[in-house]
């Protein structure tokens, strides 16, 4: 509406420029007790490129567009997901320290699903580490 109206996308990609660091800082504000929180996605950058396009670059200039979000979202899943499974396990190495500890370490790190059948001293440690491991990749986005 606001393109077609005044023809400019400026103020449109400040809007959402901002909007999705407000989002990430709530979420790394997130505790266990927290009201869910949502994502705001935004595909003004795609609109500003098809509005500067000449009608005969439409196909190339969208599909560039495809190839560059598709890069930066495997880049950015493999380095979220390498500094969790780091900071994960640092986590569990420090908070748990008795017999059999490699063991359920790597139980934890590998299923989540786990959390539930370990005692409950052993499930308040895997919860409170994979919430500073959380903090740590929304710290990174």
């Amino acid at each position: 509406w606001m393109m077609r109206r005044t023809g400019q996308y400026k103020l449109l990609n400040l809007i959402f420029g901002i909007l999705p660091l407000v989002g990430a800082i709530l979420i790394r504000q997130m505790r266990e007790d927290s009201s869910p929180a949502h994502f705001l996605d935004h595909h003004h950058d795609v609109v500003a490129l098809v509005a500067s396009l000449p009608s005969e670059q439409l196909a190339v200039g969208t599909g560039y567009a495809q190839l560059v979000r598709s890069l930066g979202q495997l880049g950015g899943l493999s380095a979220a997901s390498a500094v969790f499974q780091s900071r994960l396990t640092t986590e569990l190495q420090e908070r748990i320290q008795r017999p059999g500890a490699e063991e359920i370490i790597n139980r934890i790190r590998h299923s989540a699903r786990i959390i539930s059948s370990l005692p409950p001293d052993l499930q308040r440690i895997a919860r409170d580490a994979y919430g500073a491991s959380l903090r740590s990749v929304f710290t990174l986005a």
